[in-house]
């Protein structure tokens, strides 16, 4: 028997996939089809994380992705503290990081 992979996002469907963003949510690493798409939204319309609501944030990625209504506020709030550290100076690209938390 082989080893198993444990690089994050081994176990998703959407592993290897272009424009899947890995983030941490409740323990559990999730792929996030087109987050830098929304990002780059945002940042062209000069919307700041702390101004982004919940359902501005999910309108945005339940476009491509599946959000379990119990996990919405942990999703929302994992994607804005992302948004956040990506609109820092010299952050690198959203799509870099394996795992963002």
């Amino acid at each position: 028997m082989g080893s198993k992979d444990t690089t994050p996002g081994a176990d998703c469907l959407c592993r290897g996939m272009p424009g899947v963003t890995y983030v941490a949510i409740r323990g559990a690493t999730v792929g996030i089809l087109g987050l830098a798409d929304s990002f780059r939204l945002w940042r062209e319309t000069n919307r700041i994380p702390q101004d982004l609501t919940d359902r501005d944030i999910l309108q945005g990625i339940r476009a491509r992705n599946y959000v379990p209504e119990p996990a919405e506020s942990d999703y929302a709030a994992a994607v804005r503290k992302l948004y956040a550290a990506h609109r820092e100076p010299g952050s690198p690209p959203i799509d870099s990081s394996p795992v963002a938390s």
